[in-house]
């Protein structure tokens, strides 16, 4: 086996990894689940001068949040990739301890922060849309 060979090779094992750990994605996925999480993080900070208002708002936002993470592993379940290891498995751990951060900052929100959850919203519903943008394979 020569360098150009091994060098096919293990580009051809890098790309089957790549391809079993994040399987490619149909092209309404990214927009629904940037949606979904933008608009979940948007209403957790809802603010409301009501207790329970503004709990529901943070279990509304949390259940969305959740439901576009059901959504991906739904799909990514129909590709034949169950489980989650390599970068996703770290990935995960991540969104975990940034979500609770959130959920804790979220039940202290005020009508004047609002605003700021809001934007967060925007931001992160769009960031979320663009990085799963990049894993739709035609």
């Amino acid at each position: 086996m020569d360098a150009e060979e091994a060098q096919k090779n293990l580009a051809a094992a890098r790309t089957s990894y790549e391809a079993s750990v994040t399987p490619a994605l149909p092209a309404w996925a990214p927009p629904l689940c940037g949606l979904m999480v933008g608009g979940g993080v948007a209403l957790a900070g809802i603010g409301a001068e009501s207790a329970w208002v503004r709990v529901a708002g943070v279990v509304v936002g949390v259940g969305l949040a959740l439901g576009a993470r059901a959504l991906l592993n739904r799909i990514r379940a129909r590709r034949g990739v169950t489980g989650v290891r390599g970068p996703a498995a770290r990935t995960q751990s991540t969104l975990v301890v940034a979500g609770a951060a959130y959920v804790i900052g979220a039940m202290n929100a005020t009508p004047q922060t609002r605003w700021v959850f809001l934007g967060m919203g925007v931001v992160v519903g769009a960031i979320v849309w663009v990085s799963l943008a990049k894993k739709v394979r035609r």
